[in-house]
């Protein structure tokens, strides 16, 4: 990946900044990002949802090591209710993707709070299966199909 000065990044004009695209089905290594919690629903829930920017190409048929430059976050949404937080689910829990991306165990873990937590796997590296499903709009996201730790 080639820096750009901030001179350069500012001459340009829209239409010489390449569109941010999503990556295709396969296996990346990612890097969390950033985070974000929000509160939703009638009900209040809290959700946390975790940036990931794809780094490293380990298997897809379709993106390049060269396109992970211009693409886009993958999200991975946690809900923070008793319930959900003990039920892995389809995917992780919070929990667990926690303790796996911080390489430490589930004891280690359950006596920080999760805000120390979720900083703490701020630019730490995981690797996850992703595919790119429709929504009942009909429109295509990419989402994580299995999370594991980074070789």
């Amino acid at each position: 990946m080639s820096k750009t000065t901030i001179a350069e990044a500012l001459s340009r004009t829209p239409g010489q900044t390449p569109a941010p695209v999503d990556v295709t089905e396969g296996v990346y290594d990612f890097i969390v990002s950033n985070y974000r919690t929000d509160v939703v629903g009638e009900d209040e829930k809290v959700k946390v949802t975790i940036f990931a920017k794809p780094v490293e190409v380990v298997d897809s048929d379709e993106t390049t090591q060269e396109d992970l430059e211009n693409v886009n976050n993958v999200r991975l949404e946690h809900f923070h209710t008793p319930k959900a937080l003990g039920n892995a689910g389809a995917i992780i829990s919070a929990a667990s993707f926690l303790a796996l991306v911080l390489n430490m165990s589930r004891s280690e873990i359950e006596e920080l709070q999760y805000d120390q937590l979720y900083e703490m796997a701020l630019g730490q590296r995981f690797r996850g299966a992703v595919t790119v499903e429709v929504s009942n709009k009909g429109n295509e996201y990419v989402t994580f199909t299995r999370v594991f730790a980074a070789d």
